[in-house]
């Protein structure tokens, strides 16, 4: 699910308004909710993980986060093109030799090639 739809539901809802900041030369479109969050529906393992996460990417760009956060299957995708749940299976990770190596025989093994 994208999220504009979610976004343009709160908007409409009045839960949510769209502030227009200026960062470096360009524009960015930052949600700010219009009413307390509802903490209850989160377990406490969770609301940690958020506080770490905004800690950890409170002093970074948006390039930076988008940097940080968007590999192998973001850039498998065009823009607005759906994510399959499977490509969360993608890693950044450089292939070992092994994993090369089997790469290869399968590549041979069903003709697959750059061409």
């Amino acid at each position: 699910m994208e999220m504009l739809p979610v976004l343009n539901e709160l908007q409409a809802e009045g839960l949510l308004t769209v502030r227009i900041v200026q960062q470096g030369h360009h524009q960015e479109q930052r949600p700010v909710a219009l009413q307390n969050p509802v903490l209850n529906l989160f377990s406490m393992q969770d609301l940690e993980y958020l506080d770490r996460a905004i800690k950890s990417y409170w002093n970074k760009t948006g390039s930076e986060v988008s940097d940080i956060s968007h590999g192998a299957a973001w850039k498998s995708r065009e823009d607005g093109e759906p994510m399959p749940y499977e490509l969360a299976y993608l890693s950044d990770q450089p292939l070992g030799a092994s994993q090369k190596a089997k790469l290869f025989r399968l590549a041979t093994e069903y003709g697959w090639n750059s061409n």
